[in-house]
């Protein structure tokens, strides 16, 4: 995913994309460890899984962007570019609905 550029709705026609938004990013990610069937818009992703942080997983979600920790790494998108896994970051989670996953 990292060095994939941005683009709205990207990674929700298809997993194999040229471009991911912030939950096309993330919906490949989950599905990678058996989380999704189908892609998830952030909407989406604020009803999926059990509410609360989870220990390995957990999304962020709002109505309008959502990024998802794994292992306590951030993986989000940014207007600047494409995809980026990190470090979490000191901006918090203010306004994002979190949801574990299964794991």
């Amino acid at each position: 995913l990292q060095g994939k550029p941005y683009r709205f709705g990207g990674g929700h026609q298809r997993w194999e994309d040229d471009a991911y938004d912030c939950s096309g990013a993330s919906s490949y990610a989950l599905r990678g460890i058996g989380g999704l069937n189908s892609p998830l818009d952030s909407s989406g992703f604020m009803n999926w899984g059990l509410p609360g942080a989870g220990r390995w997983i957990t999304t962020y979600a709002n109505p309008n962007h959502m990024y998802v920790i794994i292992a306590g790494l951030r993986l989000d998108t940014g207007s600047g570019g494409g995809a980026t896994f990190g470090s979490l970051s000191a901006n918090g989670a203010g306004g994002f609905v979190p949801f574990a996953s299964i794991l």
